[in-house]
């Protein structure tokens, strides 16, 4: 069963705080056509919050809302959940915190995975030690969920893997 997701409104050089370490404008669009305004689901700034408290170390929010030309640049997927304001892209100030994250991650298990499993974080990637991804998608939104465990369904992937393997 998912959990019902509800938005808040993220405004252009908001600093007034939307939970204990990040304000409204960390949350802003990167895209240079944003508009002055834009949702975004409050699941990610709580699960934001949830990796910052559990490592005890700075998060920036590489990406949340984007445009479609941004997206389009960025090389997103063409229904990328970032166009719904239900996707972020975190750095996260730790290189063995990101270590760690993608660990939990790819083994589907551990504390802070459970967590965010529990408030209902669906949708899991990995880039590397770049950069970690989290989404709130739902089995609707075209996107495939092929993964479950006590909390319902979720998905998986993995893009730090090395390209030079071939698919076979």
């Amino acid at each position: 069963m998912y959990k019902r997701i509800y938005y808040i409104t993220i405004k252009k050089g908001d600093s007034s705080k939307v939970s204990k370490n990040f304000t409204r404008n960390e949350f802003y669009s990167k895209s240079i056509d944003s508009p002055n305004e834009h949702p975004l689901a409050s699941v990610l700034v709580d699960a934001a919050q949830i990796i910052r408290d559990y490592y005890g170390v700075p998060v920036h929010i590489a990406s949340s809302f984007r445009t479609k030309i941004s997206n389009r640049v960025a090389g997103g997927a063409l229904k990328s959940l970032h166009l719904t304001g239900c996707a972020i892209d975190l750095n996260v100030a730790s290189k063995s915190a990101v270590i760690n994250i993608n660990k939990q991650f790819k083994e589907r298990t551990g504390d802070l995975f459970k967590k965010l499993r529990s408030i209902g974080i669906t949708g899991f990637g990995v880039y590397g030690e770049s950069f970690v991804h989290i989404d709130c998608r739902r089995s609707s939104d075209d996107v495939p969920m092929t993964e479950v465990d006590e909390f319902g369904d979720f998905q998986f992937w993995d893009h730090g893997k090395k390209k030079s393997q071939k698919k076979t």
